[in-house]
């Protein structure tokens, strides 16, 4: 499993839906990778080309019993794999989870997010390993510390955009 921290885009706290970088491309992590913007690709089309027979799950600190929610789209710009997700609110844990999403982001803090991939085409550099392309497999909302510091909530409906970690 590998892991890529993010902060949540835009969460609208009625529907516990969210947006934010599952990964961010071209900053070295924890785990001494650079995830290149062709990391995702494969992953992103065919997400979009059929959602509902995506395997792809939205999970809490990577634990397959944890699940949180379903992943609703895959995109990505400049800086990174933007997620949608909506937690399912009908689940205590789920419930829990978003609430802390919320709390943070209101006290002007952040939990992060990080990703599980497998592999499929990296490049061994001096010091790094460049990753051009991966099967991503799982999606986490992470309680602790990820693996990049930059995965993480910009922007919130009821909050003001915090954009500040992109420059």
């Amino acid at each position: 499993m590998k892991g890529i921290s993010t902060r949540a885009e835009e969460i609208n706290s009625k529907s516990g839906e969210i947006t934010f970088y599952g990964s961010v491309f071209n900053k070295i992590d924890s785990q001494n990778e650079i995830v290149q913007s062709t990391a995702f690709d494969k992953t992103i089309t065919e997400f979009q080309k059929s959602p509902g027979e995506s395997r792809l799950k939205f999970l809490l600190d990577h634990d397959q019993k944890k699940l949180l929610g379903v992943i609703t789209n895959l995109s990505k710009d400049t800086h990174g794999l933007l997620v949608k997700a909506k937690f399912n609110l009908d689940k205590q844990l789920s419930r829990e989870a978003f609430s802390d999403v919320l709390l943070y982001e209101k006290e002007g803090k952040s939990l992060e997010f990080s990703i599980g991939f497998r592999p499929v085409r990296v490049e061994m550099k001096a010091g790094y390993k460049l990753v051009h392309s991966v099967n991503l497999y799982e999606v986490s909302l992470i309680q602790f510390l990820a693996s990049n510091e930059y995965c993480r909530v910009v922007n919130t409906k009821t909050i003001k955009p915090n954009k500040s970690f992109l420059l």
